[in-house]
Protein backbone atom coordinates (compact mmCIF):
# COMPACT_ATOMS: atom_id res chain seq x y z
CA UNK A 1 0.00 0.00 0.00
CA UNK A 2 1.41 3.37 -0.69
CA UNK A 3 0.70 6.28 1.41
CA UNK A 4 0.87 9.99 0.54
CA UNK A 5 0.15 12.51 1.83
CA UNK A 6 -2.09 15.81 -0.15
CA UNK A 7 -1.34 19.47 0.11
CA UNK A 8 -4.21 22.66 0.15
CA UNK A 9 -2.70 23.14 -3.74
CA UNK A 10 -3.31 19.59 -4.88
CA UNK A 11 0.22 18.58 -4.54
CA UNK A 12 0.74 14.97 -3.89
CA UNK A 13 3.84 14.19 -1.45
CA UNK A 14 4.62 9.84 -0.97
CA UNK A 15 6.10 8.54 1.58
CA UNK A 16 9.62 6.77 0.81
CA UNK A 17 11.77 4.96 2.49
CA UNK A 18 13.31 6.07 4.52
CA UNK A 19 11.43 8.75 5.40
CA UNK A 20 12.45 11.99 6.48
CA UNK A 21 9.97 14.17 8.51
CA UNK A 22 11.06 17.05 10.85
CA UNK A 23 14.37 16.09 11.53
CA UNK A 24 14.21 12.45 12.03
CA UNK A 25 14.45 9.42 9.64
CA UNK A 26 11.86 6.58 9.94
CA UNK A 27 12.99 3.35 8.28
CA UNK A 28 10.06 0.92 7.29
CA UNK A 29 8.26 3.27 9.33
CA UNK A 30 4.47 0.58 10.04
CA UNK A 31 1.35 2.15 8.53
CA UNK A 32 0.42 3.43 12.17
CA UNK A 33 3.66 5.73 12.31
CA UNK A 34 2.46 6.99 8.38
CA UNK A 35 -0.82 8.21 9.98
CA UNK A 36 0.81 10.27 13.00
CA UNK A 37 3.22 11.50 10.16
CA UNK A 38 -0.27 12.78 8.14
CA UNK A 39 0.54 10.69 5.58
CA UNK A 40 -3.03 8.57 4.46
CA UNK A 41 -3.23 5.35 1.83
CA UNK A 42 -3.65 5.93 -1.59
CA UNK A 43 -6.54 4.52 -2.81
CA UNK A 44 -6.33 4.21 -7.36
CA UNK A 45 -9.24 4.11 -9.56
CA UNK A 46 -8.40 1.88 -12.86
CA UNK A 47 -6.65 4.36 -15.25
CA UNK A 48 -8.95 4.45 -18.49
CA UNK A 49 -7.88 3.48 -22.17
CA UNK A 50 -5.27 5.87 -24.36
CA UNK A 51 -7.39 7.96 -26.33
CA UNK A 52 -6.41 9.91 -29.86
CA UNK A 53 -6.43 13.53 -29.20
CA UNK A 54 -6.23 13.24 -24.93
CA UNK A 55 -3.58 13.43 -22.17
CA UNK A 56 -5.00 11.13 -19.16
CA UNK A 57 -4.27 13.17 -16.04
CA UNK A 58 -4.46 12.61 -12.46
CA UNK A 59 -6.88 13.77 -10.13
CA UNK A 60 -5.88 13.55 -6.01
CA UNK A 61 -8.56 14.17 -3.65
CA UNK A 62 -8.67 13.45 0.44
CA UNK A 63 -11.67 11.00 0.97
CA UNK A 64 -12.55 10.31 4.33
CA UNK A 65 -9.27 8.54 5.81
CA UNK A 66 -7.28 8.39 1.99
CA UNK A 67 -6.38 9.79 -0.82
CA UNK A 68 -8.33 9.09 -4.19
CA UNK A 69 -6.79 9.15 -7.23
CA UNK A 70 -8.98 9.65 -10.22
CA UNK A 71 -8.02 10.01 -13.69
CA UNK A 72 -9.75 12.63 -16.52
CA UNK A 73 -9.17 12.97 -20.37
CA UNK A 74 -7.32 16.72 -21.56
CA UNK A 75 -7.88 17.46 -25.18
CA UNK A 76 -4.47 18.14 -26.55
CA UNK A 77 -2.78 15.11 -26.65
CA UNK A 78 -0.76 14.30 -30.18
CA UNK A 79 -1.15 10.39 -29.87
Amino acid sequence: MMYCKLSDDGALSVACNPLRENGVVYSNASPETLQKLGYLPLLDCPRPPEKDGFWIRAVYELAGDHVLRSWYYEEGGDM
